[in-house]
């Protein structure tokens, strides 16, 4: 977990402030008998990678668990990709301001009134699994009896039970650290999402009504500008897959239109476009022979299919949230950065580590996915 390092000292400053006023109140008991447990709360503000990830975890509550009502507190993609997965029993959505960036008076009364009614469903036990004090205070609000999470930014004095923090791990790995700590493990440290024969037969009934055969899927779009790669390298790509026989299909999210059409106009042979939902995207995914694609959601959400994924990793290293999956996954990383990993929203070195990245690497990463297939 990564965070913003001028804002973390800020925040740092601000917490030891709170964490002195609160010496000096004294903690309510906890109650640590799991068997009286009725509601216990999930709360992932983030990313779709960041849900996906989370699945393992997810789980391991579910099966310690399996009589409590297991509620999720996201935004709409947590239950679009989660919904009918046997998990959560209930979907609080919630536009949760510091992870879309909106701040608006309306926005935060909204929260405001989504706390107060979580209060009232007297939560028995929350996680937070990226130890944000954000978060932390949120769970905190909610009036949770238990509150379970990293301290990475502060927050401890509004924990019950403080994670004890892990080194560089895998983020699967630090969110199964967290249901460990309260006695829930789970060996599966994969990602996988079930997928009904219904959903996938209607994806492929209109992938073949398009005349698409030997699929595979190119997604250029990512959550944040410095994890872009060139569009003449991805039409490349595309040119490459053609000229093999393949179906390149472009996918093309809510943000992705300019760079999608930036694609489509440098490729003689005009490429499919698919833009769907996220909630229908799975069925068209699992149809792929293989995806392409950026540090981004839609690739976890391919690997946690089973399915094989080339992706391109330029500002987060690889080794902290590599997709996982029990399909091939084939990761391309390339230069060393000081600047790695980076904390900025927008790249101030023109996003040289994307561009060390050549169409020739990718070209070889497929060539290693055909080699075992």
């Amino acid at each position: 977990m990564y965070f913003n390092k001028k804002r973390l000292v800020l925040i740092r400053l601000f917490d030891r402030l709170l964490a002195f006023l609160y010496a000096f109140r004294r903690p309510n008991p906890i109650n640590h008998d799991c068997s009286q447990y009725e509601k216990i709360l999930i709360l992932e503000s983030h990313l779709i990678g960041d849900v996906i990830m989370g699945l393992p975890a997810y789980r391991a509550i579910r099966e310690k668990f399996p009589d409590s009502e297991l509620i999720f507190l996201g935004n709409q993609w947590g239950k679009d990709l989660l919904d009918g997965q046997g998990i959560f029993d209930r979907f609080i959505i919630s536009r949760i301001p510091w992870a879309v960036y909106d701040y608006s008076i309306k926005n935060l009364i909204q929260l405001f009134s989504q706390t107060r009614q979580l209060k009232k469903l007297k939560i028995d036990m929350a996680f937070d699994f990226r130890g944000d004090i954000r978060n932390i205070f949120l769970l905190h609000m909610v009036k949770a009896k238990r509150r379970v999470s990293y301290d990475f930014t502060g927050g401890r004095y509004w924990l019950t039970d403080i994670v004890p923090s892990p080194e560089n791990w895998h983020l699967i790995e630090r969110n199964l650290n967290v249901t460990k700590f309260i006695g829930a493990e789970n060996n599966e440290d994969v990602p996988r999402l079930e997928l009904s024969q219904a959903k996938l037969q209607i994806s492929k009934k209109h992938l073949n009504n398009r005349g698409l055969n030997n699929i595979v899927f190119v997604h250029p779009g990512a959550s944040q500008p410095k994890k872009l790669w060139s569009s003449k390298r991805f039409a490349g790509i595309v040119k490459y897959l053609q000229k093999k026989g393949y179906s390149a299909v472009l996918l093309a999210g809510p943000n992705d239109e300019s760079i999608v059409k930036s694609i489509v106009d440098e490729c003689s042979k005009r490429p499919e476009v698919l833009a769907v939902p996220l909630k229908e995207i799975s069925g068209y995914l699992a149809c792929g022979e293989f995806f392409i694609g950026l540090d981004s959601g839609i690739a976890h959400l391919t690997a946690a299919l089973g399915k094989n994924v080339i992706v391109l990793f330029g500002p987060q290293p690889s080794s902290i949230a590599c997709p996982r999956g029990y399909g091939r996954i084939v990761k391309i990383s390339k230069g060393n950065f000081d600047c790695r990993p980076c904390n900025r929203r927008v790249c101030d070195r023109d996003n040289a580590c994307m561009r060390a990245i050549k169409t020739e690497d990718v070209i070889e990463a497929i060539e290693r996915i055909e080699s075992d297939r």
